[in-house]
């Protein structure tokens, strides 16, 4: 499960650093 969050994680920074 813990490698899940990290992907999850990972996807979710992306998406804001690619928003900010």
């Amino acid at each position: 499960m813990a490698e899940i969050f990290s992907v999850f994680l990972r996807f979710k920074n992306l998406a804001v650093s690619g928003q900010d």
